[in-house]
Formats: C-alpha cells, sequence, structure tokens
C-alpha cells in the first residue's frame, strides 16, 4: 500500500470515528435555484426520495472509470474484502454502476451507485448503499490528476459499523477520504428558509428541534412547531425574489424567532438547532441526515451541499 493509501486510510478511520473536526468555512453569500425541467428532474431524483440518507463528502476517486471492466473489477475486490471480515453465516452481493444520467445537465460528471446486499439463511437485506454524485451545474468537475473523478457528495444508507466498514474498504480501491457532512448553525438557517421557500403546498407544519444548553441533560431538546402558513408568510414579507441572500436568511429566521418568542415564551436566538422537519417534505439534522419527500427539495438540498461543499475542505 503507498504512503498516499496508508494517509487516506488513517484520515478515513478518524473522520468516521468523529476524530476530525469539520474545518470552518465562510456560509454562501446568496443562492439561486434555477427553474429546471420538472419532469426531467423528478426523473433523475424520484429514485433519492423517501429514503433516509447519511450524508458524507469525498475526495476525488482515484483510478475509477465507467468501463464495465473496471466496474467489474472492484466489484470483486470490494466482495473479497467483505468476506474478509469473516462476519458468521453472511454472503455478500456487490453491484458498482455508472449513472451517466444521475447529474444536472448532460455536460456534467455522471453519479456512480454502490449496492451491498447481504443474505443470512434465507433472508436478503441491504448491507450498505451509496450514490456518489455532484449536483453543481458548472461542467464536469475535472482534479489535477486526470485518473481521478470528482464526485463530492455520497448519499449512503445502512448501519453505523457497515458504512465505517465499507468506507475503508473503499478508501483503499480509490485512494480516497471521507467526512461526515455534519451541518453548522447558518447551514441549518439556510435549510430552513429552503424547506420554507421550496417545499409542497400540502406541507402543514414545521418543527425546529432546539438543544437546551442549560439543561442538566446534555441531550435534552425543545421543539418549536409552526404552521407552515405562519412562517412562509414571515418570508414573502421578507423577500419575493427568486435569489436568497444570508441577509435575507437572518431575517428570516430572525422572524422566525420572534414568531416563536410570542408562542412559547422562550427565547430561542440564545439556543442551537439541532434538526428540521417539515411534515411530509423534509427532515434534515446537524449531523448530516436527510430525508426528503419532494423532488424539488431533493433538488435543492443537492445544489446548496454541492456549492456548499467547495468550501469545505477534505485535507489541508
Amino acid at each position: 500500500m503507498s504512503l498516499c493509501q496508508r494517509r487516506s486510510l488513517r484520515l478515513s478511520r478518524s473522520t468516521i470515528n468523529g476524530e476530525e473536526n469539520l474545518y470552518p468555512y465562510v456560509p454562501p453569500t446568496s443562492f439561486f435555484i434555477e427553474e429546471d425541467d420538472e419532469e426531467e428532474t423528478a426523473g433523475k431524483l424520484s429514485d433519492l426520495i423517501k429514503i433516509t440518507w447519511k450524508l458524507y463528502t469525498v475526495s476525488p476517486l482515484y483510478n475509477l472509470s465507467r468501463d464495465e471492466p473496471c466496474l467489474k473489477h472492484y466489484q470483486n475486490y470490494i466482495s473479497e474484502e467483505l468476506l474478509k471480515l469473516k462476519i458468521k453465516d453472511l454472503h455478500f452481493k456487490v453491484t458498482l454502476e455508472s449513472v451517466p444520467e444521475l447529474a444536472p445537465t448532460e455536460n456534467d460528471e455522471g453519479a456512480f451507485r454502490l449496492q451491498i446486499l447481504s443474505k443470512k439463511k434465507r433472508k436478503v437485506s441491504t448491507f450498505y448503499e451509496g450514490i456518489f454524485l455532484s449536483w453543481r451545474s458548472s461542467g464536469k468537475q475535472t482534479s489535477s490528476n486526470q485518473a481521478s473523478i470528482n464526485l463530492p457528495l455520497l448519499l449512503c444508507s445502512g448501519s453505523v459499523p457497515n458504512i465505517r466498514k465499507v468506507h475503508i474498504i473503499l478508501a483503499r480501491c480509490f485512494d480516497c477520504v471521507f467526512e461526515k457532512f455534519q451541518l453548522a448553525q447558518y447551514d441549518l438557517k439556510w435549510l430552513t428558509c429552503l424547506a420554507v421557500k421550496y417545499s409542497p403546498s400540502k406541507t402543514n407544519h414545521l418543527d425546529l428541534i432546539y438543544f437546551m444548553h442549560r439543561s442538566s441533560c446534555k441531550t435534552a431538546t425543545v421543539t418549536a412547531r409552526s404552521d407552515f402558513e405562519a412562517l412562509r408568510t414571515i418570508w414573502d414579507c421578507i423577500s419575493q425574489e427568486d435569489r436568497i441572500t444570508y441577509e435575507d436568511v437572518n431575517k428570516f429566521i430572525a422572524g422566525v424567532h420572534e414568531h416563536f418568542l410570542n408562542t412559547y415564551q422562550i427565547d430561542f436566538n440564545k439556543l442551537s438547532c439541532k434538526s428540521i422537519a417539515a411534515s411530509g417534505s423534509v427532515v434534515i439534522n446537524n449531523q448530516g441526515k436527510v430525508r426528503v419527500h419532494s423532488v424539488k427539495v431533493m433538488d435543492c438540498l443537492l445544489k446548496y451541499f454541492s456549492t456548499t461543499y467547495h468550501s469545505r475542505r477534505l485535507l489541508r
């Protein structure tokens, strides 16, 4: 194993175990969602909604191509590495495939999908599933090395131990680094605005869950629920524009907190947001766990995550 591979594997293990801090970055000053063809977007993203995903960032993937022999080679390699784990009575089926249509435009880099099914006796279940993608419409993202593919976002599902095992194997395969996409408070502010602006009209309410810092229990939370129309009214009073600025975001959150103060007599400005839950639309928490029920909202979130990724550095 090369020095770079050992370094990559070491970093992968440390970030998976939460030992790496999230490098600070500047939140976006503005954000704009173009009006895409909704039918085309729905066709691309329909398989990603109504699934709980854990969000990771990934450094460039080396020695990976869309050629069938290459994909077969890595399928076999991943299968062999899983067998080495010697999990009793567990058999695996690995599928690694190119999904070129899963991209914002035909000029952008298409996604890859990795699915690992496990079989114990007659029961088949999903051991791991991951979608490597970029949702930033700015042409194919190239790195300084022609032998690598840059797909910085990873949506994956599976238990935490399973994800850890698979990512260590993938770090060896592609000399890459994985990092949990932990969300800062300004991310959650942005995502609250985007959820209110782009959630379907049938959405009834929004729950914002906050940590109670002064509680004797460090995990204690308080939930503030608001009628969705009330929040849309607050937003409409701030902006009618398609482009959202960070100034608009801060004004909106201040209005929401004032609304909550009048409703609950609690100053939420002094609390940290843990998660957002819009009924029948989206659930997001600060650990990068996402479940989306709307194609429009999924499109919006992927664009936000892809845009802000470029301010988050995996490696110094």
